[in-house]
């Protein structure tokens, strides 16, 4: 009988889980990192993840970025950040077809695994930072995304309940 539920320290404070189950025809691997909420760096934290999503050194444009995913049968990297008690999980993700449903063979673990890391290890940069562009288009997007949240008054006050 296979283990569905496997969990291991790496080391101090970080552990390896996996879950198997065979009737599903994706595969999801998700990396988390947590931090104490702080007022301070809770706007950044929330850029952070969406920034890693969308492109490496390696891939640099979205553009090029999203067409790799295309051809790699519609898989995704998702950066998302969110609120756990007290603590803000910075999340990147990466969804993609399981490696038995690849119609040539290809190795969809190895290849999504060296994009998620490649996304979190080598990111866009310049002079040692984020992209400027590249951090502004996602700010405005996280302010469109608010404003809507705003407007959807059931979830915004759901959340402004959580906050309180």
């Amino acid at each position: 009988m296979n283990e569905i539920l496997n969990r291991r320290k790496i080391a101090e404070g970080v552990h390896f889980s996996s879950i198997t189950d065979n009737r599903y025809k994706k595969n999801l691997i998700s990396v988390i990192f947590y931090t104490e909420m702080n007022e301070n760096t809770v706007t950044d934290n929330v850029i952070v993840p969406e920034l890693l999503s969308k492109c490496n050194a390696k891939i640099p444009t979205y553009k090029e970025f999203n067409n790799k995913m295309s051809r790699l049968y519609a898989s995704v990297v998702n950066g998302s950040s969110s609120r756990q008690y007290d603590l803000q999980a910075l999340r990147l993700a990466a969804f993609y077809l399981d490696d038995a449903y690849a119609l040539s063979g290809e190795k969809m673990t190895e290849i999504m695994t060296d994009t998620l890391i490649d996304c979190l290890t080598d990111p866009v940069t310049e002079n040692g930072a984020f992209s400027a562009k590249l951090t502004e288009l996602e700010k405005k997007t996280v302010i469109d995304n608010i404003a809507a949240a705003i407007n959807d008054k059931r979830s915004y006050a759901t959340d402004r309940a959580l906050q309180t």
